[in-house]
């Protein structure tokens, strides 16, 4: 009996171990990886969300890099829609909510990462701005699948 209720401890607290080791973000959700890459990529993938989603592909400048700059200040998520995507790379995006949250996303983290982090924001030129930007820049998308 004291075998089986020590084995069911080291369980429970190798259990606990792990389910306290995936409550970490990976480095490529802070803000300051994802602008790292971000001037460093040649073209990006925006989504413009609306009654329909618009895809556009555009170079990357130090102006439209610019436009992200403000606060980031990590929150919670609080359930709003989506305004617009920024693809920098396959599974590498920020994606902008209309209740001034962000999330940015990492699909390629470790097994015990988390894969996304989400922030308050207020962009120095507002998410305004940014949109502009994209439509008076961006061409269309030929792909039909992002």
């Amino acid at each position: 009996m004291k075998k089986l209720i020590s084995a069911l401890l080291i369980l429970s607290l190798l259990m606990t171990a792990v389910s306290l080791a995936g409550c970490g973000t990976t480095k490529e959700c802070e803000y300051d990886s994802f602008i790292d890459t971000l001037k460093g990529a040649d073209t990006v993938t925006a989504c413009i969300y609306g009654d329909e989603e618009v895809y556009y592909d555009l170079d990357v400048t130090d102006e439209f890099t610019e436009l992200f700059n403000g606060e980031f200040v990590k929150s919670d998520f609080k359930n709003g829609n989506k305004l617009l995507t920024v693809t920098v790379s396959m599974q590498y995006e920020i994606c902008f909510f209309e209740d001034g949250c962000a999330m940015i996303y990492y699909g390629f983290c470790g097994v015990f990462d988390s894969d996304r982090q989400y922030y308050s924001y207020k962009l120095d030129g507002g998410i305004n701005a940014l949109t502009e930007y994209i439509l008076s820049n961006g061409t269309i998308s030929e792909q039909e699948d992002k």
